[in-house]
């Protein structure tokens, strides 16, 4: 027998040409490359990065916000002000996180001093710097106290969230907070399931009032 004719295909259908044409595209979908990172808010120094579940196991890349000096943040920010350098989205967006990092510096100074940097980010779009305010807002009601809040919401008039929440009232405020929150949550690859979380823990939703807002500032 012919070799050559014993490995020849039949004549293929169209059905088939689709099929074959689009398993590279599937294939070429399971192969994307994800890699997870966990940020850990709390005094954890040595986190556990991979598990095994069966056959699989997942690793992750810890991000330890304690390990962070807050100081240097500031200082890095405030180096780029004196040199001239405009702020950036990039740029700003740790102030948010800044008091989950590491440090001497209280609370309350903290959030002050992330104030003062935003309302030196005169080039920044308007819109931006006002989501980075609110959610910079939304940490410091979960981190100061009543006496503090009513402090800094008197230091805040002269930011764009100030005026906001001096226009439209602490209750727009706090709804544009939350998608502020919901949208950097999604920039920064948190899972849906854990902004859902946060918002019930930092806003006492319901959960029913939660999942919507998650479904709406998401985007999906």
């Amino acid at each position: 027998m012919n070799k050559k004719q014993a490995v020849t295909t039949p004549e293929k259908t169209p059905a088939l040409h689709q099929q074959e044409d689009a398993a590279p595209k599937v294939i070429a979908l399971r192969h994307v490359q994800i890699t997870t990172y966990v940020l850990f808010s709390g005094k954890i120094k040595y986190p556990k990065t991979e598990i095994t579940c069966g056959i699989n196991t997942y690793r992750i890349r810890p991000i330890i916000m304690q390990d962070k000096n807050v100081l240097e943040v500031f200082d890095d920010l405030q180096k780029k002000l004196n040199a001239g350098v405009p702020l950036t989205r990039t740029d700003l967006l740790p102030l948010v996180l800044c008091p989950l990092m590491g440090g001497d510096m209280a609370q309350k100074e903290r959030i002050k001093t992330a104030y003062t940097i935003t309302r030196k980010a005169t080039y920044m779009d308007a819109e931006d710097l006002q989501k980075i305010e609110a959610v910079l807002y939304i940490m410091a009601d979960k981190f100061l106290d009543s006496i503090e809040m009513e402090q800094l919401k008197k230091e805040i008039k002269m930011t764009r969230l100030g005026q906001m929440l001096y226009n439209d009232g602490l209750e727009d405020g706090i709804a544009q907070g939350i998608q502020a929150f919901v949208e950097l949550c999604k920039e920064m690859n948190f899972e849906k399931s854990i902004t859902l979380d946060k918002l019930l823990t930092k806003y006492h939703l319901s959960q029913k009032d939660a999942e919507e807002k998650v479904d709406l500032y998401w985007g999906d």
